[in-house]
């Protein structure tokens, strides 16, 4: 490319290419339109292509913009899925952001096959579904309405897992061997008061539970909320190194009996449940794809 030539790429092969096998192209799903004049202006004025951290940038700009609070509380919220899916076992946690495209967060995971084959994978993932919730009750000390809206959302899925177990397979509390399709779960539940009170008394049991997990891993919960209200996302090696934290702090209460519940002081150093110091700023930078 010349840029003084006037003939400029937008954005050269190689870069659309690099973006479209990147996590860029997941997380500004919903944001397709990448002004052509932008492209040309910058390469002009920096005298070299557009890059894939151009491209993000850009796009970062169009993003909602969030108040601290609303940050925060997105974080410790997140927070709550990424520690749930890694202590529990449930599923690889591959990307966490509260920049999501269309304002909301969220957590990219890999679940692993076998969670669903057996009454204790599931409940676990029920279990990681309504941490979200319980770290905002437990850290923040109350709750917004985050965990519901939508057929995606934590209740949803929740409720969805916690009808399989009760009517699809072999595991109900009454009349275990009839089939009911967990397709079926929404008209099921609105028909059958009966059913309803099974599933929900699963999905209290499993919230419960939750609540007991994050009072446990506080520590490592707000070691993922620190990392994310700074850097936004996370993915990859910084990632990585999160969880690494995540999982001494859990290692650190189990060697210490009993464990403590108190929240600790949010800061440069969060406290892993009285076991030492585990300091939140792990040299991340922000991530430049997600």
């Amino acid at each position: 490319m010349d840029p003084d030539s006037g003939e400029v790429e937008l954005i050269p092969r190689a870069t659309t290419s690099a973006l479209m096998k990147s996590p860029i192209a997941w997380r500004y799903r919903k944001i397709v339109d990448f002004p052509e004049p932008f492209g040309r202006q910058l390469a002009r004025r920096k005298r070299r292509a557009v890059t894939l951290d151009d491209v993000e940038a850009r796009l970062k700009d169009r993003l909602p913009q969030l108040d601290q609070e609303l940050r925060h509380r997105f974080a410790v919220h997140e927070a709550g899925h990424v520690v749930a899916r890694t202590l529990t076992g449930v599923a690889e946690v591959e990307l966490v952001t509260i920049e999501g495209s269309d304002g909301r967060p969220y957590t990219l995971s890999s679940f692993h096959p076998d969670v669903m084959h057996h009454e204790e994978g599931r409940t676990n993932l029920i279990r990681s579904y309504l941490a979200g919730r319980a770290a905002e009750e437990v850290v923040l000390g109350r709750t917004t309405l985050g965990a519901g809206g939508g057929q995606q959302s934590d209740l949803a899925q929740a409720t969805a897992l916690a009808f399989s177990l009760e009517a699809s397979v072999g595991v109900g509390a009454h009349q275990p061997f009839v089939y009911q399709s967990p397709d079926a779960w929404e008209d099921a539940l609105a028909s059958d008061p009966e059913m309803r009170a099974r599933v929900s008394q699963r999905l209290d049991e499993a919230y419960a539970e939750a609540l007991s997990l994050v009072r446990q891993n506080v520590s490592g919960i707000m070691l993922v909320a620190e990392a994310l209200i700074e850097h936004g996302t996370l993915e990859g090696e910084p990632l990585a190194r999160v969880l690494e934290k995540v999982r001494q702090c859990a290692m650190m209460r189990d060697e210490m009996q009993p464990t403590h519940d108190a929240v600790p002081a949010t800061g440069k150093k969060l406290r892993c449940l009285d076991s030492g110091s585990v300091e939140a700023d792990s040299g991340m930078r922000a991530g430049d794809s997600g």
